[in-house]
């Protein structure tokens, strides 16, 4: 299994804050969202992960990943933007990704600006029972806070029947956490979806569009999770894992 994080955002809601940074490199704690998401990819058989940013973050990246001294193989991905106008959206970025560093192989696909509190093995090991297209999720209370999510709808085998994208009146409190698993006989299905050209931003899309014609399995995790959105969530965050070294 191949991991590809998807970097190339511009953090436009938090420029205020983070200035001139990425948010896969904020700090939270003494630690980057960007090594907590490592570390996490560290703890599992995984061996090589993809990066994909832009060029106006490149040398950032470049630099984070000339000190870092773990145990992954990084390749760090240009998609050659300079601006949020210019994006090519997560899905383009994730193709990118795959074409870049020649990946046949099974695909963890994470988002750089989310803090996952549970294991990753915990997710590989249910995608590995039924080896399909796995989507991460957490119950989400707060009927406000679900709204700014992908929100998904379950059967009794937890395969995906329903996939909104931010809907104004969620049918479940299930949200999606930006974290997916594509065995490496649907990679094939990224690049058909592009040539459609269907909605690039993300890659909720491609799950919002996939779940009617193939299997689609849903992990839930009970455990706490951080989406770095806003200056109120990055505070909270912070707050959170202040006492971490």
């Amino acid at each position: 299994m191949h991991a590809i994080i998807l970097a190339a955002g511009y953090g436009t809601r938090l420029r205020h804050v983070i200035g001139n940074k990425p948010k896969a490199l904020v700090k939270i704690g003494e630690k980057t969202i960007l090594d907590y998401l490592v570390k996490n990819i560290e703890n599992t058989d995984i061996k090589n992960t993809t990066i994909v940013t832009n060029n106006k973050f490149y040398q950032q990246f470049m630099d984070w990943k000339e000190q870092y001294r773990g145990s992954l193989k990084i390749n760090i991905v240009n998609n050659n933007t300079n601006t949020n106008e210019e994006r090519l959206g997560g899905i383009k970025d994730l193709h990118l990704g795959i074409t870049s560093s020649n990946i046949e192989e099974d695909i963890l696909i994470l988002s750089s600006d989310n803090i996952l509190n549970f294991s990753l093995n915990e997710f590989i090991k249910y995608f590995k029972t039924h080896n399909q297209i796995t989507n991460g999720s957490v119950i989400i209370p707060n009927k406000e806070e679900i709204k700014k999510m992908g929100v998904i709808q379950i059967d009794e085998l937890k395969r995906i029947i329903s996939f909104e994208e931010k809907p104004e009146n969620p049918r479940s409190n299930l949200g999606s956490i930006g974290c997916y698993i594509f065995p490496k006989n649907k990679l094939n299905l990224i690049k058909e979806y592009l040539d459609k050209n269907h909605n690039p931003e993300g890659p909720g899309f491609l799950i919002q569009h996939l779940h009617n014609k193939y299997p689609i399995h849903c992990f839930i995790t009970n455990t706490a999770w951080f989406d770095i959105g806003t200056a109120e969530t990055l505070k909270q965050a912070q707050e959170a894992f202040k006492d971490e070294i």
